[in-house]
């Protein structure tokens, strides 16, 4: 599954292997892929979300609220979202630039936090 590049807005993708994962009811928005999983002979089941946040801070409350959105609909199984979020959420994760919080730090904490999402954390990126 796909959404393609628009502009410098670069596009999306979701790969998996059949035999191990069924996906199926895609839902797709210009910044995220999400669709409904089961892990095959497992029993597992939920929702996958590939995004890709915006650059732009004007851009990134909307990003939130429509992630939020797509929580709402999914509320009752487990959700697993993963991407380039292009935030974060404390200044231990910044690399570069100004060592300030900015707005979309809290507002990221708090759409973590309303989901009921886990922040795993990685090693160098």
């Amino acid at each position: 599954m796909a959404v393609d590049a628009q502009g410098a807005l670069g596009g999306l993708v979701i790969l998996w292997d059949p035999n191990q994962v069924n996906l199926s009811k895609f839902l797709t928005t210009r910044r995220s892929i999400t669709a409904d999983f089961q892990v095959i002979g497992a029993g597992g089941t939920g929702y996958l979300t590939n995004v890709y946040g915006p650059n732009a801070p004007r851009d990134k409350s909307d990003f939130l609220k429509s992630l939020e959105w797509i929580n709402h609909l999914i509320h009752d199984k487990p959700w697993i979202v993963g991407g380039d979020f292009n935030m974060i959420k404390s200044l231990s994760e910044k690399r570069g630039g100004r060592s300030i919080i900015e707005p979309s730090q809290l507002d990221f904490t708090d759409f973590i936090n309303k989901c009921g999402l886990v922040d795993v954390e990685t090693v160098n990126g």
